[in-house]
C-alpha cells in the first residue's frame, strides 16, 4: 500500500503521533466495509451504473478533501 510509507511524513506535517495518523487508515477500512453493504442494497435497487457513479463521486470528493485537509482531524473525516 502506498499510504503506509507516507505516514511518517504526515506525522510531521500535522504535528501529531503515528497512532493518530494510523487512525485514518482504520477509519477508512471500517467505513469501506460499511459502505459496501449500503452500495450493495443501492445497486440492487437502482442498478450497477448509478451505484458506481455514486461511489466514484464520493471517492473524488473524499480525495479532494484529503488533499486539502488543514489538520489531521479533517484528514480522518475525509478518509
Amino acid at each position: 500500500d502506498a499510504y503506509i510509507p507516507s505516514m511518517p511524513v504526515m506525522t510531521k506535517q500535522f504535528h501529531t503521533t503515528e497512532s493518530v495518523v494510523g487512525l485514518t487508515l482504520q477509519v477508512n477500512w471500517i467505513f469501506s466495509g460499511f459502505i459496501a453493504f449500503i452500495l450493495g442494497v443501492y445497486s440492487d435497487k437502482y442498478g450497477r451504473r448509478p451505484a458506481i457513479l455514486v461511489a466514484l463521486t464520493c471517492y473524488v470528493l473524499g480525495a479532494l478533501l484529503c488533499a486539502s485537509s488543514p489538520s489531521v482531524e479533517w484528514l480522518i473525516a475525509a478518509r
